[in-house]
């Protein structure tokens, strides 16, 4: 029970880890796109 609980926990954290990375690299990303490349941003928003 305390393992399966653990993992649970584990799990969770991991998730909550991999949900942030994933915002953080998209607006890096679309920083980035829209700095380089301002008409590929703008056609993106649209």
């Amino acid at each position: 029970m305390n393992k399966c609980l653990l993992f649970i926990v584990r799990f969770n954290s991991l998730f909550v880890l991999f949900t942030c990375a994933i915002v953080f690299l998209t607006f890096v990303v679309d920083r980035i796109k829209f700095d380089v490349f301002p008409y590929y941003g703008m056609y993106s928003v649209m």
